[in-house]
């Protein structure tokens, strides 16, 4: 080290090309006449004469050593530059895996349809009898099959077919409900069960489409050019020829969701009903054999026992704005209704897993009030049973 820049220019200028970053620095405090030390002297410049002059002290160095006095900035600019590339770098690989993986997801959970009834055939079950003029069949739901269910109702006055929560089916099973009756009637229970709908109104012209009152225009927008032609509340009005009540769903917000459940007959004399529910309620199995899926249902609150349904979080505290008391007084009620009524109650069919077929006002609160059996103290129940 020599004071000058006979070693350290082209040392830097060698570092430079190869990206090598540098700090210049003196070992100890000296100046440049007895030892190699900081700058201690620089050119300047005025603004009056244009010209260079050296300051007050005596030992001047030459211009080409300032190049020393920018090692600071430098140094900070290149590494500046190496961590925001670097962090570039990072975000655009999570960017990129980040959208493999989604693309991943979506193409085994929820693979793109075309626009026929064909297209929308996804694997499913035989059609299933659950009690007289009543029936239900499973289909596939984000590759797992046991993740939506249709169901198929007959109206024991007329024979006319009323189809719950569409699923496109092979011709077999088609031809099997079409052989129970006519389909006439299409339920399209909310704005989110409208995966088959608009190509069931292709394949089936003439169908009557029936929606709540609060989201018919949210389903008019989901469906193709047949859009919804009545509303629940007036096809089923009192004293209609169907037979069948809407009772009160906790799910009945312009906001969120809306949707009914349906009390239905299932024989002329009107001796025996069931209960058709959509999302108030779910009653999957443990398991869905897709660990992904079970993660789904576990996070979502849909992973039950296939015995007793549950209310998922989304429907007890989103859809009700944080009043899990709706909840509780809707399944009550309806709870209430069944043990009231001089019918018997066989059966309550759900969108989203099994059917109930035993016990169904315990179970009714047993969901409403998101508690286990043995946790559960209804006074209603107490009071009946101390009758």
């Amino acid at each position: 080290m020599d004071c000058k820049s006979t070693f350290v220019e082209p040392l830097m200028s060698w570092a430079d090309t190869v990206g090598i970053s540098y700090l210049a620095w003196a070992w100890n405090v000296a100046d440049c006449c007895t030892f190699p030390g900081l700058l201690l002297e620089a050119v300047v410049s005025t603004q009056s004469t244009g010209k260079q002059q050296p300051s007050e002290q005596t030992n001047t160095i030459q211009p080409q050593s300032l190049h020393i006095t920018f090692f600071t900035y430098s140094f900070t600019r290149k590494m500046g530059t190496r961590m925001f590339r670097n962090f570039a770098i990072f975000l655009g690989a999570n960017a990129v895996l980040g959208s493999a993986a989604v693309y991943a997801f979506n193409k085994k959970y929820f693979p793109p349809k075309g626009n026929t009834f064909k297209d929308h055939i996804e694997p499913h079950t035989q059609l299933k009898p659950i009690s007289d003029n009543l029936w239900q069949v499973t289909g596939t739901l984000m590759n797992c099959k046991d993740g939506r269910n249709m169901t198929v109702y007959r109206v024991p006055k007329t024979g006319d077919l009323i189809l719950h929560s569409v699923i496109a089916l092979n011709d077999e099973e088609m031809k099997k409900i079409e052989d129970l009756g006519k389909v006439k009637y299409m339920i399209v229970p909310n704005s989110f069960h409208t995966i088959d709908a608009a190509v069931f109104t292709e394949k089936y012209p003439n169908i009557t489409v029936v929606a709540p009152e609060l989201d018919v225009d949210k389903i008019n927008k989901k469906l193709s050019t047949h859009k919804v032609d009545v509303t629940s509340e007036e096809l089923f009005k009192s004293g209609n020829n169907f037979g069948i009540t809407l009772l009160s769903s906790p799910l009945h917000n312009k906001n969120t969701l809306s949707e009914w459940v349906y009390d239905v007959p299932l024989d002329q004399k009107d001796t025996r009903r069931a209960l058709i529910v959509n999302d108030t309620m779910t009653n999957h199995n443990e398991t869905s054999g897709d660990p992904i899926v079970d993660v789904f249902r576990s996070f979502y609150g849909l992973k039950g026992d296939g015995v007793y349904p549950r209310v998922t979080w989304m429907v007890r505290y989103i859809a009700t704005y944080f009043q899990p008391k709706l909840v509780r007084d809707s399944l009550e009620h309806i709870a209430t209704v069944i043990e009231k009524s001089d019918k018997k109650y066989e059966a309550i069919v759900l969108s989203h897993g099994n059917p109930v077929t035993k016990d169904l006002p315990a179970k009714l609160r047993v969901a409403g009030y998101a508690k286990k059996v043995a946790e559960i103290t209804i006074p209603q129940a107490t009071e009946k049973s101390e009758k």
